[in-house]
């Protein structure tokens, strides 16, 4: 079984979290984005799954539903414009799409073509039309679910005072790691819109971590999570 080190390194992955702000429509990087992103997943994630644990537990109930996921959103201020119906087909916003463009053709020798030398930022704007219009998950929904389900256990951070609750026997109903992905992703790609206008404004070309501390600031104050359902 995999460490629970080693499932968070495969989900906050460098460019994994590459690819969330190509949907958010940033160009370009600075040193410590990536790990500001990847503190901001797991306190959201955190968040979460520590009010459905709450509203679940409270009512006695042994399994988090997808009923307790929407009463704990309402609760932190999160409008759920999603779900499942179990008897509908998987929707491709709830799927994991491909990662990058096809890989350019090669010669007759087996030899990939060499690729002309581009403008800086070119292969860049490239990559965010590409995954702009790709309306599937970037997270791995397997690596996630696991993810979530390591947090869930963490008795440091899922923090009951009302009542014991044993969070190794606590289940989960399938239909609710889902959501919460595309509710987390929908949140961190806000952001990084939000960030790269800030940038935009500025007449820069970098997004850097003190642009994305400024939108959690303005977020903070304006209330919940305001701004990006």
């Amino acid at each position: 079984m995999e460490s629970d080190l080693g499932i968070q390194d495969k989900l906050m992955n460098p460019l994994v979290l590459k690819r969330i702000l190509r949907k958010g429509g940033v160009l370009r990087t600075s040193k410590g984005v990536h790990t500001i992103m990847s503190r901001i997943t797991h306190e959201f994630i955190t968040r979460i799954l520590h009010a459905c644990i709450l509203v679940a537990t409270q009512g006695n109930k042994k399994t988090v539903t997808h009923a307790s996921l929407k009463t704990a959103c309402s609760l932190l201020g999160i409008k759920l414009a999603v779900g499942i119906n179990p008897t509908a087909h998987v929707t491709p916003s709830l799927t994991t799409g491909p990662s990058y463009r096809k890989k350019s053709k090669t010669t007759e020798e087996g030899e990939p073509k060499k690729r002309r030398k581009s403008k800086q930022g070119k292969a860049s704007a490239r990559e965010v039309v590409f995954q702009q219009k790709l309306d599937k998950l970037v997270f791995r929904k397997l690596t996630f679910s696991k993810y979530c389900k390591s947090i869930s256990r963490d008795t440091s951070s899922m923090i009951i005072v009302s009542k014991p609750v044993d969070l190794e026997s606590l289940r989960w109903s399938k239909s609710v790691f889902p959501v919460i992905q595309v509710i987390c992703e929908r949140y961190l790609v806000a952001i990084a819109t939000s960030a790269w206008n800030l940038v935009i404004n500025t007449n820069h070309k970098t997004i850097k971590s003190e642009h994305i501390q400024s939108v959690l600031g303005i977020m903070e104050n304006c209330g919940p999570y305001m701004g990006f359902w």
